[in-house]
């Protein structure tokens, strides 16, 4: 598992469970540190199953990538934000690797919601158990450490219901509960102990978020 940072090793705090991944190595990279065919050659000899990154990473890189160079890389998971259309396909088809998105914010220490691979396996009775973890357009299932609500954007004491559009909150042992060094921002950044994101989505009724 490759994660593409901007923060030093030791900020990261990972609390993500990926089912299909047993036994990982994590390798962390400074962002945009590598000229193209060195970051490609690296994901191989590092044999990267997993790569954790952003938009602009993934198009600068892959722009031209050949499917011979693409052996071990699996799965990419990318911020909130779409790829070009022909580049998903490309990857997607050609290159025949799975990409999800993640609700990712920089008061956040790690994903607030992620999607990842749909799993089914057993579980340790031996019951046949099923993860449902991706839906197209969405960006993934809240973490389980994480509270995510959708609220009225004029009215933040109105809670909505499934798939209505609103305001994104939320809260978490990841999320910060204020601005120490900047006080006067936390009346206009919390509401009852949620983190507002300025972010318009829903939830469905499976759990997943969409942006809006």
């Amino acid at each position: 598992m490759l994660f593409n940072s901007n923060n030093d090793v030791n900020n990261y705090l990972i609390d993500i469970w990926f089912p299909l991944f047993f036994k990982i190595n994590v390798v962390f990279t400074k962002k945009n540190i590598f000229e193209k065919n060195i970051f490609i050659n690296f994901l191989e000899k590092e044999r990267v199953s997993l790569l954790i990154s952003n938009k602009k990473m993934i198009e600068n890189y892959f722009s031209e990538i050949k499917e011979e160079k693409m052996i071990f890389l699996k799965h990419i998971v990318i911020n909130k934000e779409k790829l070009n259309e022909n580049l998903e396909n490309f990857i997607r088809k050609e290159l025949k690797i799975f990409i999800t998105n993640s609700l990712d914010i920089l008061e956040c220490t790690t994903f607030a919601a992620i999607s990842t691979i749909n799993f089914t396996g057993k579980d340790v009775s031996g019951a046949k158990i099923t993860q449902h973890s991706f839906r197209e357009n969405k960006i993934g299932k809240a973490l389980i450490s994480n509270f995510i609500k959708i609220v009225d954007k004029n009215d933040f004491h109105k809670k909505l219901r499934e798939n209505e559009n609103g305001m994104i909150l939320i809260k978490g042992k990841n999320v910060i509960t204020s601005y120490p060094e900047n006080p006067k921002l936390n009346s206009e950044r919390f509401f009852d102990g949620y983190f507002i994101t300025n972010l318009i989505g829903n939830i469905n009724p499976e759990g997943f978020i969409e942006i809006i």
